[in-house]
């Protein structure tokens, strides 16, 4: 359970990430 949490969170993460990263270069 805790690991599911954990690789939820980690894709959250990256999603964000990638969503701000090409907010930045446009």
């Amino acid at each position: 359970m805790k690991h599911k949490l954990l690789q939820a969170c980690i894709v959250f993460i990256v999603c964000f990430i990638t969503f701000a990263y090409a907010k930045n270069k446009r």
